[in-house]
C-alpha cells in the first residue's frame, strides 16, 4: 500500500478554458497540480507503478473560524458531513492526474476507488494506493 498526503485545501479538476483574446485553451489548475506533484515527487517510487491499483482519497476541508463550539464538535466528529461544492468526482479527477507520470504510469490503471469528504482542523487530502492482485484469466465463458 502506498499512503501520500498532500497539504493544503482540496482543489478539485477544472475543465480546459478558452481566451477569447488570445484565442488559446488554458488549463486554469495546472500550478496547483505542480504544487501536488511537488509535494509527492519525493515519496514517490523511482519508476512509475504498474498494474491495476485500487485508490482511496480522503479530502480534509478547514473548518470555518466562525464554527464555534458544539457545532464545530459535530463537523469534526462526521455528525455534521461536508456537502458543499467542490463536488467529489472533481476532486477525484484532480488527484488521479496528480499521480499520473509520478506515481502511476497512467491513471487508467486505477480500476477501482473510494473517496470521503470530511472536515478537519487543517485542510490536506490522504490518497491511499492498494495494488489489486492479477485474477486468474477466464477461458471462453467459464466464470471463476
Amino acid at each position: 500500500m502506498y499512503v501520500y498526503e498532500i497539504q493544503g485545501i482540496p482543489v478539485p479538476h477544472h475543465e480546459t478554458r478558452w481566451n477569447r483574446k488570445t484565442g488559446h485553451a488554458y488549463a486554469p489548475d495546472s500550478k496547483l497540480e505542480q504544487l501536488a506533484k511537488w509535494q509527492i515527487k519525493p515519496f514517490a517510487p523511482k519508476e512509475p507503478l504498474t498494474g491495476r491499483f485500487e485508490i482511496e482519497v480522503v479530502c480534509y476541508f478547514p473548518i470555518a473560524k466562525s464554527a464555534k463550539g458544539a457545532r464545530r464538535l459535530q463537523m469534526l466528529n462526521d455528525v455534521i458531513g461536508h456537502t458543499q461544492k467542490p463536488d467529489f468526482d472533481n476532486l477525484l479527477k484532480f488527484y488521479c492526474d496528480v499521480l499520473k507520470g509520478i506515481v502511476l504510469q497512467d491513471d487508467s490503471i486505477i480500476t477501482d476507488g473510494t473517496g470521503r469528504k470530511r472536515w478537519a482542523e487543517r485542510g490536506r487530502t490522504v490518497i491511499k494506493l492498494t495494488p489489486i492482485a492479477q485474477h486468474l484469466k477466464l477461458q471462453g465463458d467459464q466464470c471463476a
